[in-house]
C-alpha cells in the first residue's frame, strides 16, 4: 500500500509503528548516496524506474533516478509537515506486508496543544 506520494497534500508526520516501509525519493540524500543504520548496514540503493504512481509532471520525464531507503518500525517521516504549511512530500512511502503507520495530524496536534500552554510553547521553540 502507498502511505503517501508526491501528489498528496501532507497531513502531518508519520511514524512507522510496525513492519517495514520503502521510501522512494529523488533528492536529499543525493542520488547514489545511501544511509547507514546503527549497525553500519547500508539501507539505500539507486534504481532507474518510471514510477507509475507519481504525478504526470514527474512521469513525463524520460527517466527518474530514485533512491530507495528502508524505513523501519519506530522511524518517522515528514516531520516538517507539522511546522511548515507549504512543505510538500519529496517522495513516496510504500508499506510492506503487515506494516502499520501512525499519522500525527497537523490539525489535531495544534488543537491538542492549544489546551496545554507549556507544551504549546515548547512546540513553538522546537519548530
Amino acid at each position: 500500500d502507498i502511505i503517501f506520494d508526491l501528489s498528496n497534500k501532507p497531513e502531518g508526520m508519520y511514524f512507522l509503528a510496525q513492519g517495514v516501509g520503502i521510501y522512494f525519493h529523488s533528492c536529499s540524500p543525493p542520488i547514489g548516496a545511501a544511509r547507514e543504520d546503527k549497525n553500519g548496514t547500508i539501507n539505500g540503493s539507486t534504481s532507474s524506474i518510471l514510477p507509475s504512481l507519481f504525478p504526470k509532471k514527474v512521469r513525463s520525464r524520460l527517466e527518474v533516478q530514485l533512491l530507495q531507503t528502508i524505513v523501519e518500525s519506530g522511524e518517522h517521516l515528514a516531520e516538517p509537515a507539522l511546522w511548515v504549511s507549504s512543505w510538500r512530500h519529496r517522495g513516496q512511502l510504500q508499506s510492506t506486508l503487515d506494516a502499520r503507520a501512525v499519522l500525527v495530524s497537523t490539525d489535531q496536534l495544534f488543537k491538542v496543544l492549544q489546551d496545554y500552554a507549556s507544551a504549546f510553547a515548547d512546540a513553538i521553540l522546537y519548530a
